[in-house]
């Protein structure tokens, strides 16, 4: 793979995928044209100076131009070869899509979403949605309600829902519902669309709730 210099040089915009050999060979012939007209400008630069120089001046302006001419054949070798490596190095193998848990409660996935809702022990519920790529989106842009339901016969009990209501830094959603209920059904309203989710807690099947949030509960 390419180096964090060799990054800057055959980059296209934030796309980190590797080039394919057309655009590679553009940009490489790019950098030999600008090292050629470089080397060309210099040359141009440098002729009246050696005819206005003699003796140990002229000695020394040599030595630059050599070391010039080393630093620039450096950087066009460097260049072809980092080109080359990269034409044929093989791709990444793609990365596996991660359900990653950020908060210590059950994730759901559909489409381009992810929800991640966690209980406490005190019966605080909270709700994270996240896009494909677990980027946070702001409580502004969803809503919902939290329903108990009875785990195995699926009824909801309508009684006892809970509106979501938006955190202080707009980072998620919560509801309080009573500490008796584990099993709940989570609706949640986005632009464009809505899901129902049935999640358990603290059962065989379920994540285990959080300690406390907001402290500790009376017994």
């Amino acid at each position: 793979m390419v180096s964090s210099a060799g990054f800057l040089v055959l980059a296209h915009g934030n796309d980190p995928r590797a080039l394919p050999p057309v655009e590679l060979f553009g940009h490489w012939a790019l950098a030999m044209v600008t090292l050629l007209m470089a080397g060309g400008l210099a040359r141009l630069a440098l002729a009246p100076v050696f005819q206005q120089v003699d003796g140990e001046k002229r000695s020394e302006v040599a030595a630059w131009t050599a070391i010039s001419i080393g630093v620039l054949v450096a950087m066009a070798t460097w260049i072809t070869r980092q080109s080359l490596l990269e034409a044929i190095s093989p791709p990444p193998p793609p990365q596996e899509h991660a359900h990653s848990v950020y908060h210590g409660g059950e994730i759901v996935m559909w489409g381009d979403f992810h929800c991640e809702v966690a209980r406490a022990t005190s019966g605080e519920y909270r709700v994270w949605l996240t896009d494909v790529y677990r980027r946070s989106i702001s409580s502004e842009f969803f809503s919902g309600t939290i329903t108990p339901r009875d785990p195995k016969t699926g009824t909801l009990d309508t009684a006892n829902a809970a509106v979501l209501d938006m955190s202080l830094d707009k980072n998620y959603c919560f509801a309080i519902l009573d500490r008796r209920f584990k099993s709940v059904q989570v609706f949640i309203k986005y632009p464009g669309n809505s899901v129902k989710m049935n999640i358990d807690f603290d059962s065989a099947k379920g994540r285990k709730s959080l300690k406390d949030w907001c402290g500790k509960p009376s017994r």
